[in-house]
């Protein structure tokens, strides 16, 4: 099920850092920082246009059914999706010919929990072939597939900016 995204006034759109945990079980390691600032959506989905991030959106700007970003690589794609204000999830998974991104086989890392959280995490990933990037190959939790009949058109839009 999609549950639609509510775009809410600047200060509601706040996802407070403080008092955030992450998903249980997920391994995590928390910035010092934290505690004295909170950062938005807005600020990591910044973040991921400086690092040349695509965004996918599914239904119209005022009121979208989901949104998706990715970083396409060779023989890899890191991928975040945001389901709602509480729901995100990311994942790396291996580029094996046409093999879909948003519906990926396998993965090589996953994560599951709050926006926040889980764009911290895929954005602290390793890239691949570095000593600390992920290697294992696991199946994908279900939240790691966009759902059937999503609203269309879809508008892809890169993140990428001309300097």
């Amino acid at each position: 099920m999609v549950v639609a995204l509510a775009r809410a006034a600047p200060e509601a759109s706040a996802i407070p850092i403080d008092g955030e945990a992450p998903e249980a079980g997920a391994a995590v390691s928390t910035p010092a920082a934290e505690t004295e600032s909170s950062l938005t959506l807005e600020d990591l989905l910044t973040e991921l246009r400086k690092r040349g991030w695509t965004l996918v959106r599914w239904g119209p700007l005022e009121a979208p059914e989901l949104l998706a970003a990715m970083y396409h690589r060779a023989t890899s794609a890191d991928v975040f999706i945001l389901r709602s204000k509480d729901d995100a999830t990311a994942y790396r998974c291996p580029i094996i010919g046409d093999s879909p991104v948003f519906c990926p086989p396998v993965v090589a890392w996953q994560y599951h929990g709050k926006p926040s959280w889980t764009l911290r995490e895929v954005l602290a990933l390793e890239e691949p072939g570095k000593p600390g990037a992920p290697m294992n190959i696991e199946a994908p939790h279900p939240k790691c597939t966009i759902p059937p009949g999503l609203p269309k058109p879809v508008n892809i839009r890169p993140l990428r900016q001309n300097l």
